[in-house]
């Protein structure tokens, strides 16, 4: 049963073990009831669909909170950490849409707490403002360089 909702139209859709989803909840903002009624519909569309789990590889948060100077990396980080509990249960991973810039220009106010938090580094964020990113091949330099570990 569909229940109504934007996040409710997408399980239905992976049809076979070969589809899968990265679903962005657009939190990673202080006090923003709509953001956050946004990642409530979201969890309990994974929760309560059967699909659900099995087709949402990772849900990303935010949309370059950190290089927007919207939430403090505490605070990002600890929403990270307690939408990692709230997915345990299914096993879907939990990461941050950012910008390498995003953690450079807050590492010295906790940026690094938010990559230990998350799952997984969204690759395709990491290159963007470099004008020689075009190829996956030029990746690899851009994130030494930028997200050392």
């Amino acid at each position: 049963m569909l229940l109504s909702g934007y996040y409710h139209m997408l399980p239905p859709l992976g049809l076979s073990e070969n589809d899968s989803f990265a679903l962005l909840a657009q939190c990673g903002f202080n006090n923003c009831n709509l953001l956050q009624s946004r990642f409530d519909a979201l969890s309990s569309t994974l929760h309560t669909n059967p699909k659900g789990k099995f087709i949402t590889r990772v849900v990303q948060m935010g949309t370059e909170p950190l290089f927007d100077d919207v939430i403090t990396p505490q605070a990002l980080t600890t929403q990270v950490i307690n939408a990692k509990k709230n997915f345990s249960d299914i096993g879907v991973q939990v990461t941050v849409s950012e910008l390498a810039y995003g953690y450079q220009v807050r590492n010295a106010s906790g940026a690094q707490a938010v990559r230990d938090a998350i799952d997984c580094i969204d690759a395709h964020m990491l290159p963007f403002f470099a004008g020689d990113a075009t190829r996956g091949v030029y990746l690899i330099p851009h994130t030494q360089i930028n997200l050392p570990p």
